[in-house]
């Protein structure tokens, strides 16, 4: 069904709905409708029928394969029209994930953010400033965030389902998901984030283990936007001034992160020099003893 549209003409969509499955006719009606009524039917319009159709063959497809090829070439597609408003990506990312392809839901996602922030205003903010200060910049942070939000919801169903012992989970009419399954799946969304290029992704997945409390995953990370936002953080506890959301400005978790990053990845110098700084300020080590006893 043609759920992913914000807004869009009720006949029209009951006309795709009536002939969904049929290729050749949705396709005939869509660049009928195109040639007919293109400012109602618009480009974008007709490559998210073309999406619909797709999904539409996937929730009817058993062949793995076939099911695999459809929904890259349905994600292909989405990340086209992605930036349209009439699109609802929240939706799209939901028909993913509950197809088992949570990968999908991420790049659609990492496609979102770039078309609402193709400057990125928010990672310059996050960097440089206070975002208080900057409307512009809070904004694409804003935006960004809610985009975000969007996998991390799904992230969210993932783990709460593996953290269960109950009998396989409907996720949809045509699959059950396991615990197993589940957190099979919860990996291969935070993989997906962290093979991506956008950085204010990264940052809000660290955000997000560090909320979970999973430092041990945290530190597994191989990359250098986390050698980047450990630091930020750790420069922050030290000025009190945190530009960006998530982790607190006087968390002192932080400065155990970032030793504890740069012992694990060979950097000891560097490791010692934060313990030795916290070593010489009883406040900083109070707050340092207080904050694990939590």
């Amino acid at each position: 069904m043609i759920s992913f549209y914000v807004n869009i003409n009720v006949p029209i969509t009951s006309v795709f709905v009536r002939y969904l499955g049929d290729n050749a006719a949705v396709d005939a009606i869509s660049l009928r409708l195109r040639e007919v009524c293109p400012t109602l039917f618009k480009s974008e319009d007709a490559i998210g029928s073309k999406v619909a159709e797709i999904l539409s063959k996937v929730k009817n497809s058993a062949e793995s394969h076939e099911r695999e090829a459809l929904l890259k070439e349905s994600l292909m597609l989405s990340e086209k029209i992605c930036g349209h408003g009439r699109v609802n990506v929240r939706s799209l990312c939901k028909q993913y994930a509950d197809l088992g392809f949570p990968v999908g839901a991420v790049r659609l996602c990492v496609s979102a953010a770039k078309a609402a922030d193709p400057d990125q205003l928010a990672l310059s903010t996050v960097k440089t400033t206070s975002i208080s200060s900057d409307p512009l910049g809070m904004q694409a942070f804003q935006t960004r965030s809610e985009i975000y939000r969007i996998v991390f919801d799904v992230l969210d169903s993932y783990v709460h389902l593996a953290s269960t012992n109950q009998s396989p989970v409907m996720r949809g009419v045509e699959e059950r998901i396991s615990p197993q399954a589940a957190e099979t799946r919860a990996e291969e969304t935070i993989h997906a984030v962290l093979t991506s290029d956008d950085e204010m992704f990264h940052i809000a997945l660290y955000n997000w283990l560090l909320e979970k409390k999973q430092f041990d995953r945290l530190l597994e990370i191989k990359h250098p936007f986390l050698d980047s936002f450990l630091q930020r953080a750790a420069d922050a506890l030290v000025s009190g001034k945190w530009p960006g959301a998530g982790v607190s400005a006087n968390d002192t978790r932080v400065l155990d992160l970032l030793w504890r990053h740069h012992e694990m990845n060979q950097n000891h110098a560097a490791a010692a020099q934060i313990l030795s700084k916290l070593a010489e300020s009883t406040s900083y080590a109070l707050q340092y003893n207080i904050s694990f006893l939590r």
